[in-house]
């Protein structure tokens, strides 16, 4: 039997590119590692992580509500030079609007379709922006963490 963690957990994967505008991105594949993924996905991708949750599950009337952290991380690729900085400053700017974006939409819980599984979305934070290098390429990536106040009966 799937919980309402995995509900939600497949909820997210579906909505983030059809709520967020998000559709010309590519679902990363390993997103806890950007260098398993292909370069497509690493020039502007994005990827569901489980993060860290908040307190305890706390009890009550036969529910267990569990507080779980999903994280989204967000990657752009730049090419930036030594003698052309705007490209990284670009790409930059434009991660931070994809975070403002996802904040504003995840705080809907009835515009994400989850309604009855959870009692409160808690927006936790967003990382600054990082520079990768991998292989082929120089990525910027970015990521924002919610916590979902899950209820599960019992």
């Amino acid at each position: 039997m799937a919980t309402n963690f995995t509900d939600i957990f497949d909820r997210i994967r579906v909505v983030v590119p059809t709520l967020t505008g998000f559709a010309t991105k590519t679902e990363l594949f390993n997103p806890y590692n950007l260098e398993d993924n292909s370069s497509a996905a690493q020039s502007d991708g994005w990827g569901l992580i489980v993060a860290e949750g908040g307190p305890s599950a706390t009890q009550e009337f036969g529910n267990v509500y569990e507080d779980a952290g999903f994280g989204i991380v967000l990657t752009r690729e730049y090419k930036s030079t030594a003698h052309n900085r705007d490209p990284s400053l670009t790409v930059a700017k434009a991660l931070m609007e994809d975070l403002v974006t996802l904040k504003l939409d995840f705080m809907n819980v009835d515009q994400i379709g989850i309604s009855g599984d959870v009692e409160n979305i808690i927006y936790v934070s967003r990382s600054g922006i990082s520079s990768v290098s991998l292989e082929k390429s120089k990525v910027l990536t970015a990521n924002i963490v919610f916590n979902f106040i899950i209820k599960e009966a019992f």
